[in-house]
């Protein structure tokens, strides 16, 4: 009879609650037609750590939803890899 109303967010994964030191740092939003908005926690001073956290967000991206496509994989990271090149 009721319906479960849609979220907008994301599951908490599960390092989150098995973790006590486990914390958000990244929060990205996205609206068609408009600028992303993201919030961060400034939590590494080492700039090396957050190229690390880019760089499993684009492989995990480029990863998912591609049914083992490697191909389709390869063109993804390729794309990804220009857009990042393209805004240094």
């Amino acid at each position: 009879m009721f319906k479960k109303k849609p979220t907008r967010e994301l599951e908490v994964p599960p390092i989150a609650n098995s973790n006590s030191q486990a914390m958000e740092v990244l929060r990205v939003w996205a609206a068609p037609g408009q600028p992303q908005q993201l919030t961060l926690r400034t939590t590494w001073k080492d700039a090396g750590a957050w190229g690390l956290l880019l760089a499993d967000v684009a492989r995990h991206s480029a990863a998912g939803g591609w049914n083992g496509s490697s191909s389709l994989e390869e063109n993804f990271t390729k794309r990804i890899d220009f857009r990042i090149n393209f805004l240094a």
